[in-house]
């Protein structure tokens, strides 16, 4: 599998994280020949761990735009960094509109965005709730959905030795796309 941008330094943190990924943690993809090379795109994974967004990436055959929450951005160096591997900040818990904004512009301009359905990061026994803004923004762009499980073997979240754990044996599976008109929220009646 090879990556689909323009981007240098993508293109060669891409080479560099994907190679130690397959060598620490032993990394598998599985269904990447199902991930649209162009148009707009929302890519939807649960998430496990500190290091998903750059294992996700190496996953994928085409360059990511993730969002990540706001304070990732605090520390100036690695705010640059991130914003320049395309990170953009969300303010978790609320409706961040300009986070909004900048996904649904993105996606107008065919690129694909990373969002962790959850929300925050899980343990991986089970998923958490899915947050409800994937489908406002696949309907606003009409962009597909295209989901992605990311899985591993031991458990553990949130020490040293955790982030070791969460990684080894990464296993990262390709769902199916599901175009925006199929996509569904929740929805009440007026008369219930």
């Amino acid at each position: 599998m090879t990556i689909h941008t323009d981007d240098w330094l993508y293109r060669a943190g891409w080479f560099l994280f994907r190679w130690l990924a397959q060598r620490l943690f032993q990394m598998e993809v599985y269904g990447a020949e199902r991930v649209p090379l162009h148009g707009g795109l929302i890519v939807t994974a649960n998430h496990l761990s500190y290091l998903d967004p750059p294992l996700i990436g190496c996953a994928c055959p085409r360059e990511l735009r993730y969002l990540a929450k706001a304070e990732l951005f605090r520390w100036a160096p690695f705010a640059r960094l991130i914003r320049r591997v395309g990170a953009t900040p969300v303010e978790r818990g609320t409706a961040d509109v300009g986070a909004i904004k900048t996904v649904l512009r993105l996606l107008h301009e065919q690129k694909a965005v990373l969002i962790f359905i959850e929300g925050t990061r899980g343990d991986g026994k089970a998923l958490l709730p899915p947050t409800s803004g994937v489908t406002l923004l696949a309907r606003q762009a009409d962009a597909p959905v295209l989901p992605h499980r990311r899985h591993r073997h031991g458990q553990g979240v949130g020490t040293r030795q955790a982030v070791a754990k969460t990684c080894e044996g990464h296993r990262g599976v390709w769902g199916t796309c599901v175009l925006s008109h199929s996509v569904r929220g929740t929805h009440r009646s007026s008369s219930a």
